[in-house]
C-alpha cells in the first residue's frame, strides 16, 4: 500500500516539474515567429452607458451608431430591470452595482422602461 503512495507522488512530481508521465515526452512549442508588417486594423467595441440612479435612467436618450454595445448599471438603492418595449431585450432584475448590457445592430429607435417602476424610461436611437 505504501509504495502504491509514493508512485502516485513521483507520477504527480513528475508531471509538475515537466519530466512527463510513464516514459512519455510531451513535445515542446516551437517559438512563435512573425513575418510581415504589424496590421493596424483591428476594431475595438464601441460602447455607450446609461446609469441607473434616482429611479430615473440617465442619459434619458442615448443616440448611437449600430453595432455598439450599450451598458446599463444600477447606481440606485433599488433594484430596477431595463425592458426593451417591444421585447427586444429584458433584463433580470439589478441590484445596487449589476450592469446590463445589450449590443444594437440595427438602426431604429429603441424606447425601454422598468418592469418593477413602469414610469422610468428610457430611449436608444441607433443611427
Amino acid at each position: 500500500m505504501k509504495s502504491r503512495y509514493l508512485l502516485i507522488i513521483a507520477s504527480c512530481s513528475a508531471l509538475l516539474f515537466g519530466a512527463g508521465c510513464a516514459g512519455t515526452n510531451t513535445p515542446q512549442t516551437p517559438p512563435v515567429t512573425t513575418t510581415g508588417e504589424a496590421s493596424s486594423t483591428f476594431r475595438v467595441p464601441v460602447r455607450a452607458s446609461v446609469n441607473i440612479q434616482d429611479s430615473q435612467f440617465t442619459p434619458t436618450s442615448t443616440t448611437i451608431q449600430a453595432g455598439t454595445l450599450v451598458e446599463w448599471t444600477n447606481q440606485d438603492n433599488k433594484l430596477h430591470t431595463i425592458t426593451a418595449d417591444d421585447t427586444l431585450f429584458d433584463s433580470i432584475p439589478l441590484a445596487t452595482g449589476m450592469k446590463f448590457s445589450f449590443t444594437f445592430t440595427t438602426p431604429g429607435t429603441y424606447t425601454y422602461h422598468c418592469r418593477i417602476h413602469p414610469d422610468m424610461k428610457g430611449t436608444i436611437i441607433v443611427q
